[in-house]
């Protein structure tokens, strides 16, 4: 079922990229930016309980009563970013524009549920990646040391592009609506990015074979449940 399975792997993703960009809230550079960053981090959380939903059962057991190897994230996302900012925002703005491609297509499913919750959330993610597309400009051309930074960032991430779009439904044709969508923002930013077509034999996060840094956030972030799994939240 390959939509039911893209609208899984979205809503895994905006849940544990959620639950990292929260661990900035208080960090962001500016006090502009930590608003911004935390703001981001919990539309991320709601996305995916609004996802979550209209896969059917709890949304609180989905999120945090499964065991690690049931979760549908990619590797790009739960990467330690090391409170590096230029890492956190390089793969934000990358994850971003990711999630505005399959929302697109879920708001044009034949699916009247998924496409009334998919128009919603595509107006919230809107807002994200006009803020994130100005923030790579901004640090991409602000200077000799942010653009090394932000292409340090950049080289450190491409390798984990491709498991985006692991096991995703139509994943050539995504990959290359994603890469129209990013690669006018790095070319005005003099940034670029050394990734090709998603590989038929990528095998990470999307098919539950994940990282052990996973592992410890899934552990951490389900930790409460776990404590208590039939409480009402």
């Amino acid at each position: 079922m390959p939509l039911r399975d893209d609208v899984m792997a979205l809503a895994d993703d905006k849940l544990m990229s959620g639950h990292m960009q929260s661990d900035w809230t208080g960090l962001g550079p500016i006090l502009e930016e930590d608003i911004a960053a935390s703001a981001m981090a919990q539309d991320d959380l709601s996305h995916a309980q609004v996802l979550y939903e209209w896969l059917g059962g709890d949304p609180d057991a989905t999120a945090f009563g499964r065991q690690a190897q049931a979760y549908r994230c990619c590797d790009l996302v739960t990467l330690p970013d090391e409170f590096d900012w230029a890492i956190a925002t390089a793969r934000r703005f990358m994850c971003a524009h990711f999630a505005t491609v399959l929302l697109q297509d879920f708001a044009q499913s034949d699916d009247a549920d998924l496409v009334d919750r998919a128009a919603r959330l595509l107006k919230e993610q809107a807002i994200q990646t006009t803020h994130l597309n100005a923030w790579i400009f901004r640090l991409g051309t602000g200077g000799t040391d942010a653009h090394a930074r932000m292409q340090h960032a950049f080289d450190t991430l491409s390798p984990y592009v491709g498991g985006l779009f692991e096991t995703i439904d139509q994943a050539a044709d995504r990959f290359d609506r994603w890469r129209a969508a990013v690669d006018p923002v790095l070319q005005s930013a003099a940034l670029k990015i050394d990734v090709t077509g998603p590989e038929s034999t990528t095998c990470g996060g999307r098919s539950g074979q994940h990282a052990e840094h996973f592992i410890l956030q899934q552990a951490e972030m389900t930790q409460v449940r776990s404590l208590e799994p039939d409480a009402a939240w």
